[in-house]
């Protein structure tokens, strides 16, 4: 409810499709109907809708990706996590653009707001139009990056959807297109060492694409954002990059130009 509140519903000018990957079919069914009835919203399409059937995240992932092939940058622990949500990224926008070809007559989106599930907006997010024409020309929009560490939001992303004037993919069709195992691969070895960390190759995936930091939010910094948990518990929404990463924080503040 907090993403009708505070970014669908005050963004008058616009009208959204969604669509929606999650990892339990009936979470996503229920979001579904809460979305589907929204003035704003023009089409709400499910992973479920479409294939009628659970597609076996494990499975495809474990024939997709080898271990081996990504030498030490593959760590047990996270990286198995990193792909189930590339290979969500990869489905919703399969689904995408799926939809515009059944639209046909060069129907196009303008933007794509990726929204990890769990993740809860806590004031309203500006979307375009932005009054800032910098951010309005900008390819990425992001709540946080951290250029020195060479990261990026990965939880949060606006981002252009279309390739005109990109050079080729578009940002939208870049990060749908990270899961693949080669371009995966390529990502991971732009860093030294190479690196599997989410927020790191989605810095690598939107590379040379113009970048800017979410405008509007309190006193002139990012949204402020909170993850919620199966039982309704709020976590920090940047508590382990601040861990793993404490040259990206200081006291607790973003250094998002650091």
């Amino acid at each position: 409810m907090a993403l009708l509140d505070k970014a669908i519903r005050p963004a008058t000018s616009a009208r959204f499709d969604v669509f929606l990957w999650l990892q339990e079919t009936d979470a996503e069914l229920l979001l579904a109907s809460l979305l589907a009835n929204e003035p704003a919203v023009r089409s709400c399409i499910s992973r479920h809708e479409v294939l009628r059937q659970n597609v076996d995240e494990a499975t495809a992932i474990v024939a997709d990706h080898s271990p081996s092939r990504y030498g030490a940058a593959w760590r047990a622990d996270t990286t198995p996590n990193t792909l189930r949500m590339l290979h969500k990224l990869r489905g919703v926008e399969q689904l995408r653009r799926a939809t515009l070809a059944s639209l046909g007559d060069g129907a196009q989106h303008a933007w794509v707001l990726r929204v990890r599930p769990d993740l809860e907006l806590l004031e309203p997010l500006p979307l375009p139009p932005f009054a800032d024409a910098d951010a309005a020309a900008a390819a990425v929009v992001v709540p946080w990056e951290c250029p020195r560490s060479q990261l990026l939001s990965d939880q949060l992303l606006l981002l252009r959807a279309t390739d005109e004037a990109l050079g080729g993919a578009s940002a939208a069709e870049r990060l749908g297109a990270l899961y693949e195992p080669g371009t995966l691969l390529e990502a991971s070895r732009r860093s030294a060492p190479p690196s599997l960390y989410p927020e790191r190759i989605a810095w690598h995936a939107l590379r040379g694409l113009t970048r800017r930091t979410w405008p509007g939010g309190s006193g002139g910094g990012p949204p402020r954002l909170q993850l919620v948990g199966a039982r309704g518990e709020a976590r920090d929404a940047y508590a382990k990059l601040a861990e793993a990463f404490p040259e990206c924080f200081s006291r607790g503040a973003f250094a998002a130009n650091g």
